[in-house]
């Protein structure tokens, strides 16, 4: 057994929601190496999304193959549309999200998104397939906190009994 630690923190991204995709300043990385509390908790303050990021998980001997996101959306936010090309499963820790699929549908498109997507409450989860174009919104009152795990497209693998 491995404890998912600050150990295997490999980056922090920090987003300006109120900044547009290209402006310089709109992402700010950390690096868990220092001191980032500090940043993080101006991050919250002023109502910014943060992901931490945790890759090459290890136990003794072994890499998993798979890739732990936590993020703390700010409410209001939409996340810009993305396409994946892993499995990602999604699982709503704190508050409440929209998800949304669309081949054509733009982070400008509030109202679309709104009428379209998928509620996920504290609790919920979804699995997204590798190709599929999907935005994520918090429309609640308080920052949501999402789990992802991403994991590469592998062939079906047996799992044995507990």
């Amino acid at each position: 057994m491995k404890i998912i630690d600050r150990e295997l923190l490999s980056l922090i991204v920090v987003t300006d929601p109120q900044k547009e995709r290209w402006e310089i300043g709109r992402n700010t990385k950390l690096f868990p190496q220092g001191c980032f509390e500090k940043e993080v908790l101006d991050a919250q303050m002023s109502g910014k999304e943060i992901k931490y990021y945790y890759k090459n998980l290890t136990t003794p001997g072994k890499v998993i193959p798979i890739r732990l996101i936590i993020t703390e959306i700010p409410p209001g936010h939409i996340q810009p549309f993305r396409i994946n090309e892993v499995v990602e499963i999604d699982i709503v820790i704190r508050g409440i999200i929209l998800i949304v699929d669309s081949p054509s549908l733009t982070e400008n498109n509030k109202k679309k998104i709104l009428k379209k997507g998928r509620l996920l409450k504290e609790g919920s989860s979804i699995i997204i397939e590798p190709k599929i174009r999907y935005t994520i919104m918090n429309p609640g009152h308080r920052y949501a906190v999402v789990y992802s795990f991403q994991i590469p497209n592998f062939p079906s693998i047996f799992f044995p009994g507990d």
